[in-house]
């Protein structure tokens, strides 16, 4: 056989042998994503209690009393970003240290309910909400305190870790995702209910205790649609506190600035509303 046909022939297997063991490049979810595109959010908050980390919605809400009642607010997607579609329904009025269960639902431009597409076929791995706070006013009198006046004028990673004293988040996804939680929480998903360590954060539906009272805030909702994977060496991070890493190169399906009326109890939410 001529030398020059055996050498064509050996750089030819050569070029097969490097193409094989080359890794293949990890699929950007971004640009292959297996969901609709939202464009309105509806939003249901509900008091109730805590025990050993479970929630469990108060059976007997108090008659006219905003904080204590079932509220909703639903979010559409315009021209200048997500914005609650009602002027009536423009906050969600809080108690200092009630807990409150938070639910999120998704539609699509035909009405149709797209949230369990941020779940299934293995969505959840790319998706989860995050939960900060900005925009602190004062109200009946108060002055704010220098956390606050902090996250007022900085939106940094280090300024976020200031989040926690004043608002407490939990993950309460389950399994199935629309199913109820069940008696021993044996199906939250979202994080272990005793510890709060993270499991599957996704954030459709969470408890929260606000720690402020007498302001008026927002509570910013952002929605990641990581590139790759949520998890950095099987670890997500914690709901007030997306990576330097995720802020910059993932991308954010909703994000959502919901007004928040907390008031130190249900004294104060009825002179609040008098001033109205």
């Amino acid at each position: 056989m001529h030398i020059k046909h055996i050498l064509s022939l050996m750089a030819t297997v050569a070029l097969a042998l490097l193409a094989s063991c080359e890794p293949e490049e990890p699929t950007n979810e971004v640009n292959n994503k297996l969901h609709g595109d939202p464009v309105a959010a509806t939003l249901t908050l509900e008091a109730g209690t805590v025990t050993d980390g479970l929630f469990t919605v108060n059976p007997l809400p108090k008659e006219g009393q905003r904080a204590v009642s079932t509220q909703s607010i639903t979010f559409r997607l315009q021209e200048h970003g997500w914005m609650p579609i009602s002027p009536r329904d423009t906050a969600f009025f809080v108690l200092k240290d009630q807990a409150y269960r938070l639910s999120i639902r998704y539609t699509d431009a035909r009405d149709q309910d797209i949230t369990g597409d941020f779940i299934r076929n293995g969505q959840d791995a790319i998706h989860q909400h995050f939960f900060r706070l900005r925009a602190f006013k004062p109200l009946l009198g108060e002055t704010l305190t220098a956390a606050e006046k902090k996250l007022n004028s900085s939106s940094a990673l280090a300024t976020d870790a200031l989040i926690p004293q004043l608002l407490e988040y939990h993950y309460a996804d389950t399994n199935p995702w629309d199913g109820q939680q069940d008696a021993t929480g044996s199906n939250i998903t979202g994080e272990n209910p005793k510890t709060g360590a993270l499991i599957n954060p996704v954030g459709m539906k969470g408890w929260l205790r606000f720690t402020t009272e007498n302001r008026h805030l927002k509570l910013q909702i952002d929605l990641m649609h990581a590139r790759t994977s949520k998890y950095n060496k099987s670890v997500c991070s914690p709901y007030y506190q997306p990576s330097a890493r995720q802020r910059i190169s993932d991308h954010w399906d909703v994000q959502m600035a919901v007004p928040i009326v907390s008031l130190t109890d249900l004294n104060a939410e009825t002179k609040y509303l008098q001033t109205k």
